[in-house]
């Protein structure tokens, strides 16, 4: 079987499935969301990649938001971590939202300004940003 005659279905499904999301979450009433992010890369890592390869090839992050009880998906974007990329994110948690929330997510810096432009004042924002460090006398984790 030749890879394309797999792969196109798959990619038909995906795109399918990403157009139900954003078609039947809207306008969710909800009170905390939770952002963050995960890495991956495609074709090679970024710190490896050369003017050989292709522009689409290197590290790739997916948004995901979710909200913090039922941890229902409310929106995710594949991209890279990037602010253009940020605000293409936050503009999907637009859409699929309403009203007043609560949003938090980790200290990458471009929420910030993401979050004002496309959220504007019907949300409180905090960033939460985890120190790591080695313990001290009788400190556990």
């Amino acid at each position: 079987m030749q890879r394309d005659s797999i792969l196109r279905p798959l990619s038909l499904v995906g795109e399918r499935c990403e157009r139900w999301l954003e078609d039947r979450i809207r306008n969710v009433r909800l009170s905390d969301v939770q952002c963050d992010e995960m890495w991956g890369f495609v074709g090679c890592k970024e710190k490896v990649k050369t003017e050989d390869h292709p522009v689409t090839f290197g590290d790739a992050y997916c948004f995901v938001a979710i909200e913090r009880k039922s941890k229902l998906v409310l929106a995710w974007h594949l991209g890279r971590r990037n602010a253009r990329d940020t605000v293409a994110f936050t503009e999907k948690i637009d859409a699929a939202t309403s009203g007043r929330f609560q949003i938090t997510t980790d200290g990458f810096q471009a929420y910030e300004e993401a979050i004002h432009y496309s959220l504007g004042t019907r949300v409180d924002f905090a960033q939460l940003i985890k120190v790591y460090a080695s313990p001290t006398d009788g400190e556990h984790r």
